[in-house]
Formats: C-alpha cells, structure tokens, sequence
C-alpha cells in the first residue's frame, strides 16, 4: 500500500515539484546538477526507490523511459547505502543520463558502489581512471579496475582490460607475448 502511495504521489507531484535544482558547487564557477529529494519522498526505503528507478531507467510496466525519474530514484537509494543504486547512480552521472553530465560525481558513486563489491562499479572506475574524467588519467590503475572486474566476470571490466592490455597503456614494457597472455588469462577466467 505505501509503494502505490509514493507512486501515486510521485506521479502526482513531479510536474509541480522541481526535481532538479542547479547549485554553485566549486570557485570555478560551474554549475552543478544535484537531485533534490522532495520531504515526502525522504521516508520511502532504498529498495523500493531502486526498483522504481530501474522501472523508469528501463521503460517498465507499460511506461516510457524516463531518465530524469530514474535518476531521482536511484538517489533516494544511493543516499540510502543501496549498492546497486549507488553504481546506477554513478551511470547517470558519467553518461548523462536525467541529470547533468558530471565526472566528478560518477567517480564518487562508483567509489561508493565499489566499496561495497559491486562488480559493475570496477569497470566504472576503470573507465574514469582510464580516460581521466574525475580523476587523473592513470592507466596503471585503470587496468587494476578492469582486472578486479574480470575476476567478477563483469562482461564490459573484461572487455575493457583486452582493450587496455592489448593496445598497452597499462603495461608499456611488456612485450607482445606478454600481452597476449594477459588477455588470454582472463579469455580463460571468463566463462
């Protein structure tokens, strides 16, 4: 009863409440993006915001996709220490999704998931130290967080480690051979 209350509410309430607000965050000036959580919205539980955030992100029950509901959602959860959300979140943030593009965020919500042994946050990670979007561009570690991913059988962790390893940022003085039993480690560890 209380999940058809929140979702009655919800659906009620998002035209008039702004979901979203902009806010002056660094010295530099720019602007960003933060979800703010409506009072009534501040006692659903993590679980029952994660679901609804998946039901938005994916288009669910009979409804359109709708990031900007999604990433709302996935904050109610992630503030909430909800693992999964917390990774979610971090997506939103990097690819933009319902809600302003922001590195910087998407590398703590990844951090935060990662903790937690979310196999997904380590190719997160991996992408942001590989490309240095909210942190600085280290390959070496990049490669340490695609390994992590591969060894949890994370399909995109071992698809970004071959990708890694086989154009040699992470290992710069290996020799071919020794890249090539690199990537064939984990084409094995992978089932």
């Amino acid at each position: 009863m209380k999940r058809f209350f929140y979702i009655l509410t919800f659906l009620t309430l998002c035209t008039a409440l702004p979901i979203c607000a902009q806010t002056k965050k660094s010295k530099k000036a720019t602007k960003q993006q933060s979800i703010v959580i409506p009072k009534e919205y501040q006692e659903m539980p993590a679980l029952e915001a994660f679901h609804l955030g998946l039901q938005a992100e994916n288009g669910e029950n009979g409804k359109k996709i709708d990031y900007k509901q999604a990433a709302f959602f996935y904050t109610i959860a992630a503030k909430k220490g909800h693992k999964v959300a917390q990774k979610n979140l971090g997506d939103c943030y990097y690819y933009g999704q319902g809600i302003e593009q922001d590195y910087n965020q998407a590398f703590i919500w990844y951090q935060k998931a990662a903790r937690q042994d979310v196999p997904s946050s380590y190719n997160g990670l991996g992408n942001c130290y590989q490309y240095g979007h909210g942190v600085e561009q280290d390959y070496k570690e990049a490669a340490k967080w695609y390994q992590k991913a591969a060894a949890h059988h994370d399909p995109a962790g071992t698809n970004n480690l071959g990708l890694c390893t086989t154009t040699a940022e992470a290992f710069p003085k290996a020799t071919p051979r020794q890249h090539h039993n690199i990537v064939r480690r984990h084409e094995v560890a992978t089932p």
